[in-house]
This record gives structure tokens, C-alpha cells and sequence, in this order.
């Protein structure tokens, strides 16, 4: 477990997220001995969730993977000179995907993965 630093007057914590990877996040501490108690407990909900001990936070709720490519291409794509070529790519093996039907939260890079490797299987079978 990482020891919080202070940086410009505010505590921070190191640590490793549910998915594995390290983050740092500003604590609502005023004193050492305070932060590094906020940090335990951090590392010890991240933990928890990682481990399936208690449910991870809803984010988006009510959005699916899909919706958020929609969103994606219409708002952000569609104003840079590859929206026409790359639009109908991630339209079609993206947003008609089953990855697509997820909720944003539930994404994990074992399901990307997945998405990937069945892509890549039946591209071999195609020749």
C-alpha cells in the first residue's frame, strides 16, 4: 500500500483501482495522520470491490456502451475530417456488436479482449 504525499498544500493517495490500475486522488485531509487513515479505507473499498466482496458504484446507469459511441460519434467524431470513413467502421463492428449492450461500467479489458480475439477468428475463417 502506498504511503499519501502531499503536493502544493493537499494530501493524495496512490493507489491501485479495482481494475488494477494506480490512480491518485485528492484527500479531504487537513493532517498526515488523517490522510493516511482516508487511505486505508480507500484501499480497502477498491480492494473489496476487486475482490466481488461488495458491488462496485453505478456510473451512467441508464446508458449502454452503445449509446455512448452514439454519442461519441455525433459529438465528437463528426466534427474531424474522419468522421466519414471511421463512422460506418464503428457503426458496424462496435455499436452492432454484443459489447455494445453493456453498461459503460461493466467494460472490462478481459471483454475487449474477448471482442477482439472473436473479431480476429473469424477474419482468419473469411480467407
Amino acid at each position: 500500500m502506498a504511503e499519501p504525499f502531499e503536493k502544493a498544500g493537499k494530501w493524495y493517495s496512490a493507489f491501485k483501482d479495482r481494475h488494477g490500475r494506480w490512480r491518485n486522488l485528492a484527500l479531504q485531509a487537513s493532517t498526515k495522520s488523517e490522510a493516511r487513515r482516508l487511505n486505508v479505507e480507500l484501499h480497502l473499498r477498491e480492494e473489496r470491490i476487486r475482490l466481488g466482496i461488495d458491488p462496485a458504484p453505478l456510473v451512467n446507469d441508464d446508458a449502454t456502451f452503445g449509446d455512448l459511441l452514439t454519442w461519441w460519434l455525433e459529438h465528437r467524431l463528426r466534427k474531424t475530417r474522419g468522421y466519414e470513413r471511421c463512422a460506418g467502421t464503428v457503426r458496424r463492428h462496435l455499436i452492432a456488436s454484443k459489447l455494445a449492450q453493456l453498461k459503460p461500467a461493466d467494460i472490462t479489458p478481459g471483454k475487449v479482449e474477448n471482442f477482439l480475439s472473436d473479431k480476429k477468428t473469424i477474419a482468419a475463417c473469411r480467407r
